[in-house]
């Protein structure tokens, strides 16, 4: 599981730099708006162990179901200007979805 989710964090950041490459230069700020039920720490017991995602600068998370956390949903923003100054701070950057994978 953490291993599938380091790999989506690392897409994440490579697309991130790509979107910096590209992105047009702006001043405007905007508040930051994380929709409700989205949350920057994931916590949550795993084989007896309690185990600690988060929090990320910028991203913040919510799970389809809140009894399983093998689907989440995901959200990146430009969040105190962290990942660019091309975008206006606090900028949604973009959105996806995160699935669970057990490696053999």
């Amino acid at each position: 599981m953490h291993k599938r989710v380091v790999q989506i964090i690392v897409q994440a950041v490579i697309f991130l730099m790509l979107l910096y490459v590209s992105a047009c230069s702006q001043e405007k700020t905007h508040p930051l708006d994380v929709p409700r039920g989205y949350t920057n720490i994931l916590e949550f017991e795993k084989g007896g162990r309690f185990l600690t995602f988060g929090p990320f600068v910028g991203y913040y998370f919510s799970p389809f179901n809140p009894e399983d956390l093998s689907r989440l949903k995901f959200i990146c923003f430009n969040e105190r200007s962290f990942y660019t100054r091309d975008l206006p701070e606090n900028t949604k950057i973009f959105e996806g979805e995160a699935v669970l994978q057990t490696l053999a």
